[in-house]
C-alpha cells in the first residue's frame, strides 16, 4: 500500500469503507444463543437457591433449630457449591461409618434413610449443578458482547446474509469483513463478529490508526454506518476532527422527498436524531 501511495496510484485522500458479509464453514444449526443460556441459568440458579435452602433446613432439623436461623444467603458460584459439596461429603462419610458400626437393624435403617437425605442434594451439586454452572460460564465468555455463536466456529456468529435463496430471513453463521477502497485498490481489511456495520465502523478505523498507513482524510461509506456515535467519533473532541466524512443517516435521503418535507406526520424530531443532522450538517459545510 505504501509503495502504492508512493507511485500515486492511490493518496488516501477518499476511503470508500464498506461492508460484506463472508459465511463460515460451520453447521448452519450449531448456533447457541445467548438469550437461551441467560434463562437456563437463571432457572438453574433457581433451582441452586432452593436445593441450598433444603440443607439448610436440614442442618437446622440436626440441631433441633426450631426456627430458621437468618442467616445470609451465600453468593452462588463454583466455589461455594464446591466448599458445601465436600461439607455433604463428610457428612455422608461419617453416617456411612455409623452404619457399617451399627449392629441394630433399626438403627442401621433409620441412619440410611437419613443418608440419604444428604446425599440427594450432594448428587444434585456434583452431577448438575457444577458441571451446567461450568457450561454456562464458559459460554457467557464465548459470548462476549454477541448475542450467538457456532459450536462448531465460536468465532462466527448467526447473522443474516446477503444471498438468502430461501427468501426466510434464515440466520447463519458468519463474519462480518469490512473493506477500505480506493481507485479500486484494497488498502485495508478487517473481520468483525458484529453482523450490523454500524458497530463496526469504529473498531475498523481503530484499527487502521494503529497500522504503518496515513488515515484518509474522508471517510465515504452508505447510511448502514450513520449513526450519532460514530459522527462523534469522525469530528473528535479536539479542535481538528479526525477525518471529514461522507456518511447519510438512515432516513437522509427520505427526508430530501418532496414528499416528507410536506407532510409532517412523517418528520421524526427525536433529540437523537436532531442532533445526528446537526452533527452531519456540520460535516457538509466544511
Amino acid at each position: 500500500i505504501l509503495k502504492l501511495i508512493e507511485e500515486n496510484y492511490i493518496t488516501m485522500e477518499n476511503y470508500f469503507l464498506d461492508g460484506t458479509k463472508m459465511e463460515a464453514n460451520a453447521n448452519k444449526y450449531s448456533f447457541v444463543w445467548k438469550k437461551s443460556t441467560s434463562k437456563l441459568e437463571a432457572k438453574l440458579r433457581e433451582k441452586i437457591q432452593e436445593t441450598l435452602q433444603y440443607i439448610q433446613e436440614l442442618t437446622q432439623l440436626e440441631a433441633g433449630t426450631a426456627q430458621k436461623e437468618a442467616n445470609e444467603d451465600p453468593e452462588i458460584t463454583e466455589q461455594n457449591l464446591e466448599a458445601i459439596a465436600q461439607k455433604l461429603e463428610e457428612k455422608v462419610e461419617i453416617l456411612t461409618e455409623e452404619i457399617e458400626q451399627e449392629s441394630d437393624t433399626k438403627v442401621r435403617k433409620e441412619k440410611r434413610a437419613e443418608r440419604k437425605k444428604w446425599k440427594k442434594p450432594l448428587k444434585l451439586i456434583r452431577e448438575n449443578f457444577l458441571p451446567r454452572l461450568a457450561k454456562y460460564k464458559e459460554q457467557n465468555e464465548i459470548f462476549g458482547d454477541r448475542n450467538s455463536y457456532s459450536k462448531t466456529d465460536k468465532d462466527a456468529t448467526f447473522m443474516r446474509m446477503k444471498e438468502d435463496h430461501m427468501k426466510n430471513g434464515q440466520l447463519k453463521p458468519g463474519y462480518n469483513v469490512q473493506i477500505g477502497t480506493e481507485n479500486q485498490f484494497i488498502l485495508f481489511y478487517t473481520i468483525h463478529q458484529r453482523p450490523t456495520d454500524t458497530r463496526c465502523f469504529i473498531p475498523h478505523l481503530e484499527k487502521l490508526a494503529s497500522t504503518s498507513l496515513p488515515m484518509p482524510k474522508t471517510v465515504i461509506a452508505d447510511a448502514g454506518y450513520g449513526s450519532e456515535e460514530n459522527y462523534v467519533y469522525a469530528i473528535g473532541d479536539e479542535k481538528e476532527p479526525r477525518f471529514d466524512f461522507l456518511i447519510p443517516y438512515g432516513s437522509y435521503v427520505q427526508e430530501q422527498t418532496r414528499k416528507y418535507k410536506k407532510d409532517i406526520k412523517m418528520r421524526k424530531t427525536g433529540p437523537i436524531v436532531k442532533r445526528m443532522i446537526v452533527l452531519f450538517a456540520r460535516m457538509e459545510e466544511k
